[in-house]
């Protein structure tokens, strides 16, 4: 970058680290919201082992689409052993639990954490995990993020050459 525009530079890379960053901290806030979530509500429905099953949850909660689904099986596995209405009971646990992560907290969060709308959240989710599915759901925040630092860049940018080109004609 020529020298006059290093410091702009390096100010929209810190941004745009401190944004990822943000996203990262969010997704890690939303493992434990579904970790604890999972634990309280295993050991309501009297499923053995739920602890360890919350943590599975909460670990499979970093891995978008597939990662609940997949976490919600060693759960639905033990609760078999059971019985099978608590097989129904942790089935639908998960459905309500995964609906109000999707709909509610993921949203909130992101929103929260990194400044995108929760609406820009759910567009940039729907269109990444359309596009490239797991990797696409999993970059769709921080791609979103980075490029609203571009973007408020070259809007200040272009601001600033059209000030200069107003001010010098003015003169």
């Amino acid at each position: 970058f020529p020298r006059k525009n290093r410091a702009r530079v390096d100010a929209a890379a810190r941004t745009i680290t401190e944004k990822v960053s943000a996203w990262l901290g969010g997704q890690l806030l939303l493992a434990g919201m579904i970790g604890s979530t999972s634990a309280l509500g295993l050991w309501l429905l009297g499923i053995p082992f739920f602890y360890v099953l919350a943590l599975i949850s909460g670990i499979g909660e970093m891995i978008p689409i597939i990662g609940p689904i997949l976490s919600a099986i060693p759960a639905i596995a033990v609760a078999a052993s059971v019985s099978f209405k608590k097989v129904l009971l942790v089935i639908l646990f998960f459905v309500i639990q995964q609906q109000i992560e999707n709909h509610i907290l993921v949203p909130k969060v992101m929103s929260r954490q990194v400044g995108v709308s929760a609406v820009t959240v759910i567009v940039a989710l729907l269109i990444g995990g359309n596009l490239l599915g797991i990797p696409g759901a999993i970059l769709a925040v921080p791609t979103v993020a980075i490029l609203q630092v571009i973007f408020a860049e070259w809007m200040e940018t272009r601001e600033e050459t059209k000030n200069l080109a107003g001010g010098s004609a003015a003169r």
